[in-house]
């Protein structure tokens, strides 16, 4: 994610914010955005207790365009319902990045997985895309495969 957004992200949310929204996609800020809110307003409504400072244990792990966050409610905290709205916070933003274009935020279709793992020395990662910039990637993939660049 740019720097900007994600220093958004943090000041706004300085108590759920972790350094791995960094390399999260742009597209993906708005439900990133929204999984910040939703623990923050959650964590807003349980008892307040000097003796248990920070009410949520966040991490958030991407790999191969895939995220996953993972939380630990400080149950002895909460009431039930409180825990329950964290974890269902927490699936939709699970579902939400498989269903979500990596690059604007607009529906996805599907995932692009490339056929050449690696391009130089860097591994290609899976793309979750739109209708839109699945095109682009096909076509950009067309160009740039042998058979296209061939002059038999």
């Amino acid at each position: 994610m740019n720097n900007e957004k994600a220093a958004d992200l943090k000041a706004r949310f300085p108590n759920f914010y972790v350094e791995a929204i960094l390399i999260l996609p742009d597209g993906w800020h708005q439900i990133v955005e929204d999984l910040l809110a939703e623990l923050n307003t959650i964590n807003n409504e349980a008892p307040v207790r000097p003796e248990h400072y920070g009410v949520v244990d966040l991490w958030i792990r991407y790999w191969n365009s895939t995220a996953t966050a993972f939380v630990t409610p400080r149950v002895d905290t909460w009431e039930p319902e409180q825990a329950v709205a964290c974890l269902e916070a927490v699936a939709r933003f699970n579902r939400e990045t498989n269903r979500t274009c990596q690059l604007c935020g607009n529906a996805a279709v599907g995932r692009v997985k490339y056929m050449d793992p690696v391009i130089g020395k860097h591994p290609r990662a899976d793309e979750i895309l739109c209708q839109e910039h699945m095109q682009q990637r096909q076509q950009l993939e067309r160009s740039m495969s042998p058979s296209s660049n061939s002059t038999h």
